[in-house]
């Protein structure tokens, strides 16, 4: 993580990091606890995703 701080402006690192967690929730919470994920908690991780490589892409001009 520190290195990421070190080659990414923190408005990149910190957003991708934050998405890898809830990423990382979500997919222990179905595959590991069984727990059920709806159709529109995948869509909601998944603009997640979009708004980081929206960040990312913008922040890279």
């Amino acid at each position: 993580m520190a290195l990421s701080y070190q080659k990414l402006p923190l408005s990149v690192a910190e957003p991708i990091w934050a998405a890898l967690g809830i990423i990382a929730a979500t997919l222990l919470g179905q595959f590991v606890y069984h727990e059920r994920v709806a159709l529109a908690q995948w869509l909601g991780v998944c603009l997640i995703i979009v708004g980081v490589l929206l960040v990312s892409f913008n922040n890279s001009n």
